[in-house]
């Protein structure tokens, strides 16, 4: 038997006007998406076999994805799930300009945290390790009771955890392995060892994603976008966006795919992208800088004006 939604709930179908404002937003970030994806070949095609490439070119190919969903999200008149792509494009952007401010140690600051992670996932796969044994009985403890230690062995993860503690241990890991070990063993404010330190936290660096945005002079961005789209992501504060008050007085919780904020966060998005781009750029030669900078100036005459016109005119006070 199939049901058709309460439309008071859920409207699935959008005007005509509705479906060009989404289809042209799309099509703005689609332009955006376009061109980065150039700018993962060009990494990759940099001269020299640089430690930050690896880290660099999977942050970034993440800012792409989340940047792909939302263009895809607001096709669809699903609005409010942006929040939790641009939460997560402003995090890793913070994290790639942090990283590019100093390459090469921050290179292998992230790459010893990453080989470190995997160390202690694969050794929970080594049969009859202790870490195995470990991990087994704390979901045994909690009600998964018809599991058995098979279910997650792998035959290679012996081999793979020693590959990788040789790797971390070598003569060009040494010096960020002792560094990742201190920032471990270090307490947090409530007295509890920092295990799984962030990867910008060594060598005394931020320990957080606010003291990050601190950092590098961006807490307006962590205070205007991280915090309250954080809020939307956890469920901890759904009143403010999602409860609208009527001319009666009474209140009722706005439909789903509501797209009264699409255009606002389309341009959020656009500025989150293209400020990463630019981060990025100064990488490059000039060729692709000029390519970069005609590429930007037929976007902003085509999407970009367009856009912030119609959001100027939305902000507008009324005359009437």
């Amino acid at each position: 038997m199939k049901v058709e939604p309460l439309e008071t709930v859920l409207i699935r179908r959008t005007g005509t006007d509705e479906s060009e404002l989404l289809n042209f937003l799309a099509d703005a970030i689609e332009q955006v998406i376009n061109i980065g994806t150039h700018f993962i070949k060009w990494e990759a095609d940099r001269g020299g076999a640089s430690v930050e490439k690896t880290p660099l070119i999977m942050l970034y190919r993440h800012i792409l994805e989340m940047g792909d969903a939302i263009s895809i999200l607001l096709r669809s008149s699903s609005v409010d799930p942006c929040k939790a792509m641009l939460r997560s494009i402003l995090e890793t952007s913070l994290q790639i300009e942090y990283l590019l401010k100093d390459p090469e140690t921050r290179g292998f600051c992230y790459m010893v945290c990453h080989h470190n992670k995997m160390i202690k996932q694969l050794k929970r796969m080594v049969e009859n390790s202790q870490e195995q044994k470990d991990y087994f009985n704390q979901l045994k403890n909690k009600s998964y009771t018809d599991i058995s230690a098979n279910d997650f062995s792998h035959p290679s993860a012996q081999n793979d955890v020693n590959r990788l503690v040789n790797l971390i241990n070598s003569k060009d890991y040494k010096i960020y392995q002792i560094e990742y070990l201190k920032t471990s063993t270090q307490k947090n404010d409530n007295g509890k060892k920092n295990k799984n330190p962030e990867w910008y936290s060594l060598f005394g660096g931020p320990k957080s994603c606010i003291e990050l945005a601190e950092n590098l002079k961006r807490k307006d961005f962590y205070e205007f976008m991280y915090r309250p789209f954080s809020s939307t992501v956890h469920g901890s504060d759904l009143i403010n966006s999602n409860l609208q008050l009527l001319s009666n007085g009474f209140a009722q919780a706005s439909p789903i795919r509501n797209n009264d904020s699409a255009s606002d966060f389309a341009e959020i998005a656009i500025q989150l992208l293209t400020e990463n781009q630019r981060t990025i750029l100064e990488r490059f030669n000039e060729g692709i800088k000029q390519y970069h900078t005609h590429w930007y100036a037929s976007f902003r005459k085509e999407y970009l004006e367009p856009l912030r016109k119609y959001n100027n005119s939305l902000n507008a006070p009324s005359t009437q």
